[in-house]
Order: structure tokens, then C-alpha cells, then sequence
């Protein structure tokens, strides 16, 4: 038996752990392709040989691991051989059948040549799709393997760094187990360890890239917001306002919100399909001061009101039939633009948005329309929507027959229509 106190010098982060990791991550995908059981198949490490494969707590491979980027001769693996082949002997009359490998780090170019005819027939030369394993490629070949492993199960490739780290870092913190176990232990790693580890890597990652972007959104959102509350400020408030107006409610409210990305998504309602980056993009300073603090400014701040998801204006309008009002960033673009930014994409998206469902429903959602709602003749799956028609502000209902199990009603109307309305009251 090998000594145990070699076991320290073992590492994730160096040419023995790394092609350990190699070794297994290949093997781990044939079983993976093959529909096999991950379980049934561990990894040794420095017991009776440098690593040791394992099917069903039975050995199947023997593994000796050579970093020697100057030896290219045969000669130099002779000793390295006879301790395969003698530890094959003595699994043998154990009745255990393994096969022996030579993990090289360079082409040994006269192995046909030179060696042995025992070693040669005993003895295969590892090799990483029929290439020695490189000290200096061997990450690289890893994460070849563990992005094919990411593709089997569907997962992006962009976690293969994470991944990569994270089996590295398994290795280290099994090799100090170890250690600490001293004779007790028994050295041994489950493949199904493998996977947990990658699977934990990943969630880690997901939870970081998260944050990260929890936090540029939460940037994003408080430098557009404050920067426009202040330029408003300046620009348009008058001394009698007095900080009294629902600009400074509004913006209190929005120091307070917790998913910031929530409420970017009701702000934009006609939009169901969200990437990272669009939480920052779908932030229109422009708009979000003519469609949005227009509105809050002609609020006096006990109308502004919140339920920690977003800011609303409580109705003084009957014929809005005492519905909060959430001014949005929802535009209807001029013509000959593409058809989602047409009238009916609009609607057609906020059908679809079925995650802020219940943050709109019997709520009244203002947005550019310009002269589109009256022209309106067509309807929406799933969604009974009450349309105010900007001209006159009278009610226009068209309704259809409701298709999913929850359906929920909105009412839309023109902010510009709106913001007359509010001039109108305060004279």
C-alpha cells in the first residue's frame, strides 16, 4: 500500500488533481450518454496507486500520473510502469480485472519502439482525445469536458468557469479531509459528489450574477430617478410647491421598493419577455419624466400611495370608477414601425405579462396612446380591459369571451388626455 502522507501534496490546483478531474469528468459523460448511474462509480486517490476508478466499490482502472515535461523516453517510465503492472498482479489474485494507465504529460516517442511487449499490451497511454495530456492544457481540456457535460443537461456555458473552480476547490477540501481522517479514511470520491459539487457551483454562480445585477438595476433605476426628481425639481416645481407635491412621496416610495426589477416591469407592462439587460435599457429618462413625474406632480402627496411593488396614484377621477392609477412608460410609436410598438402589440404584450398580473389588475395604466384608443376594434386573450377614450375620457368597453382559468381587468387611458384632466380639476 502506498503511503498515506503523500496525500497532502495532492491538489486541485496542480498537474496530478487536474488530470484526476480530466479523467473523471470524461468517464462521468460516457455515463451520462450511456444512461448510467453516476452513483455506482467513485475515484480513489493515493492509496494503491495515484487515482483508482471504481465501479460498485470494485476497482476497474489503475491511473499513474507523471508531470515530466523533459522525459520523452521510455526509459524514464520504466519504474512507473513495473508499479502498475505489480499492482494489477496483486488485484488479480483478488479476482479483481483492471486495466493500467500512464498519464503523461508529453508524447512518449518511443513507447512502440522501446518499451516492453508486457508493458505495452498492460499499459495504455492516457491521452485527452488522442493527444498527451499537456501540463499547460490540461484546464483547457477540463472545461471542454465540463461544458460538454453543461450541454447534456441543458445548462448555459457560461457557468463553466464557476464549474471549473469549484471541482478544483472539491479536490482541495477532500485531500484535507483526508488528511485530517489520517488511516481512517478511506480516499474515495463518489462521481455522484462530482455532480453535486457542479450543480452547487452553478447555483452560487446564478446567486452572484443575481446580486450583481440586483445592484446594477437598483443603480440604474436610483441615478435615472434622482437625476430626473432633481432636474423636474429645478425646472418645473414653483415656490408654492413646498416639497408638498407626490414627486417627493414618489420618489420615497421608490427608495423603498425591494425588486427593483418588478417594478421596471409594471412601468413597462407591454413587455413579457425580459433580459438582464433590458432592466436597464427599459429606463427612458425622457419618458419617465413626461409620462411619469408629470403625472406625480399634479398629485398632492397624500394621493401617492404604495404596496412595496410600485407607486400609485389614488383616483380622483369618477369616471376612472375609483381605480389606482399607475403611470407607466407604455408608448404606442408613430406608424411604420414595427408591430409590437403598434396599438395592438402594445396590448397584445400586456396579455402576455402575466407576472405583474396581480400588481394591475383593476388598476387604471396610463401611457402615450395619442388618438389610437378610439380607433381600437380588435381584443386581447385572457384579459378584460376597459379602454379611455383621450378625447372625450368616456368610456369605450371591448370586451372577449375570457380563455384562461385567471383573467384579470385593467383599465388603460391616455396619459396626455390624463394630465388635461388634472389641469382641468385644479383650475
Amino acid at each position: 500500500m502506498r503511503r498515506k502522507d503523500a496525500i497532502p501534496s495532492w491538489s486541485g490546483y496542480n498537474y496530478q488533481g487536474k488530470a484526476t478531474i480530466l479523467c473523471v469528468l470524461s468517464i462521468l459523460n460516457e455515463i451520462i450518454n450511456s444512461n448510467g448511474n453516476p452513483e455506482e462509480f467513485s475515484v480513489e486517490l493515493e492509496k494503491i496507486e495515484d487515482f483508482v476508478l471504481y465501479k460498485n466499490d470494485e476497482p476497474i482502472s489503475l491511473y499513474q500520473v507523471k508531470a515530466r515535461l523533459s522525459s520523452f523516453r521510455y526509459s524514464s517510465y520504466i519504474s512507473a510502469c513495473n508499479k502498475l503492472i505489480n499492482k494489477k498482479e496483486e488485484l488479480k489474485l483478488k479476482n479483481y480485472n483492471v486495466t493500467c494507465h500512464l498519464v503523461a504529460a508529453v508524447d512518449i516517442s518511443d513507447w512502440i519502439k522501446s518499451a516492453s511487449k508486457e508493458h505495452r499490451k498492460e499499459i495504455c497511454l492516457y491521452k485527452y482525445k488522442n493527444t498527451p495530456v499537456d501540463i499547460c492544457k490540461v484546464a483547457e481540456n477540463i472545461k471542454s469536458e465540463i461544458d460538454t457535460y453543461l450541454e447534456k443537461k441543458s445548462i448555459k456555458l457560461r457557468h463553466r468557469d464557476s464549474v471549473y473552480h469549484g471541482l478544483c476547490r472539491m479536490l482541495d477540501e477532500k485531500v484535507a479531509d483526508f488528511h485530517s481522517q489520517g488511516s481512517s479514511s478511506q480516499f474515495k470520491i463518489r462521481f455522484g459528489e462530482f455532480c453535486e459539487r457542479i450543480g452547487e457551483s452553478i447555483s452560487c454562480d446564478m446567486a452572484i450574477a443575481e446580486a450583481t445585477m440586483k445592484e446594477k438595476i437598483y443603480e440604474h433605476l436610483t441615478n435615472t430617478i434622482s437625476s430626473e426628481i432633481d432636474n423636474y425639481s429645478k425646472d418645473s416645481c414653483n415656490d408654492q410647491c413646498q416639497g408638498s407635491c407626490g414627486i417627493n412621496k414618489h420618489s420615497e416610495h421608490i427608495s423603498q421598493i425591494g425588486d427593483n426589477r418588478k417594478y421596471i416591469k409594471i412601468l413597462n407592462p407591454n413587455k413579457a419577455d425580459w433580459k438582464d439587460l433590458d432592466f436597464v435599457t427599459y429606463i427612458r429618462a425622457d419618458d419617465y419624466r413626461s409620462q411619469v413625474l408629470e403625472i406625480f406632480s399634479k398629485c398632492d402627496e397624500t394621493e401617492v400611495l404604495s404596496d412595496g411593488n410600485v407607486s400609485y396614484i389614488k383616483n380622483r377621477f369618477e369616471v376612472l370608477q375609483q381605480k389606482e392609477l399607475i403611470p407607466t412608460l407604455m408608448r404606442v410609436a408613430p406608424l411604420k414601425k414595427k408591430r409590437e410598438d403598434s396599438l395592438q402589440g402594445v396590448l397584445d404584450g400586456i396579455s402576455k405579462n402575466t407576472s405583474i398580473a396581480p400588481y394591475v389588475s383593476n388598476k387604471t395604466l396610463s401611457g402615450d396612446f395619442g388618438k389610437s384608443l378610439p380607433r381600437l376594434s380588435s381584443s386581447l386573450d385572457g384579459l378584460k380591459i376597459t379602454f379611455i377614450d383621450s378625447a372625450d375620457f368616456k368610456m369605450n368597453h371591448i370586451e372577449k369571451e375570457l380563455s384562461t382559468m385567471n383573467p384579470y381587468h385593467i383599465f388603460v387611458v391616455d396619459v396626455y388626455g390624463l394630465l388635461d384632466k388634472y389641469e382641468e380639476n385644479t383650475k
